[in-house]
């Protein structure tokens, strides 16, 4: 009877990481579960997008070895990632109310708006080109994926007040190159 109980433990107290289980054995073995548990979950969400959120984090993780359980670490980083994706569009939500509430309407697109709309990217898009990759990557991480600087801090390893302050600096100078665009674009326009 002991043998049976020290073969037990032994079994309980591996760690699937350590032996030589990749992210994609992970994913066979348990991407049917958790897309039942989201589905049954949380109806509303995108099972995929969310299975594909939880492998991508996995992967960014340095010490995946230290993960003991990783079934329960998958079930619960399923749980994070679509509350803080619920949390996310209930603050996109409210800002949308408090806006409309001001009496600033979204009205239809109309040809001007579309053509306004383009042309302000085209000069965000210049203006990104113009900084340095290094700032670039940071404003795509926070701006365009939607990152946290904590989470940012995380990817790049750096700490978290640095990546504040380097998005801080990043944000001033596209603005910067915004307005000496635009103060060039009305020049020509106005030599016309």
């Amino acid at each position: 009877m002991n043998e049976v109980r020290l073969k037990n433990i032994a079994t309980y107290s591996k760690n699937p990481l350590n032996d030589e289980m990749g992210l994609g054995e992970l994913y066979k073995k348990y991407s049917q579960g958790l897309k039942a548990y989201i589905l049954s979950k949380f109806r509303n969400a995108d099972h995929e997008e969310v299975i594909q959120t939880v492998f991508l984090k996995m992967a960014q993780r340095s010490n995946l070895e230290k993960i003991e359980h990783p079934k329960g670490y998958l079930y619960r980083a399923v749980d994070h990632v679509v509350y803080n994706d619920n949390r996310r569009r209930q603050v996109q939500n409210k800002y949308l109310e408090e806006i409309s509430g001001e009496g600033q309407f979204f009205d239809e697109l109309n040809p001007e708006r579309i053509a306004a709309g383009k042309e302000e990217l085209s000069l965000i898009t210049h203006a990104i080109k113009q900084m340095s990759p290094e700032k670039q990557r940071l404003l795509i991480l926070y701006r365009i994926s939607g990152l946290s600087y904590a989470a940012i801090a995380r990817t790049i390893k750096i700490p978290e007040t640095t990546v504040q302050r380097h998005i801080g600096d990043a944000i001033r100078e596209l603005d910067e190159i915004i307005c000496l665009m635009k103060n060039e674009n009305d020049h020509e326009h106005s030599d016309i």
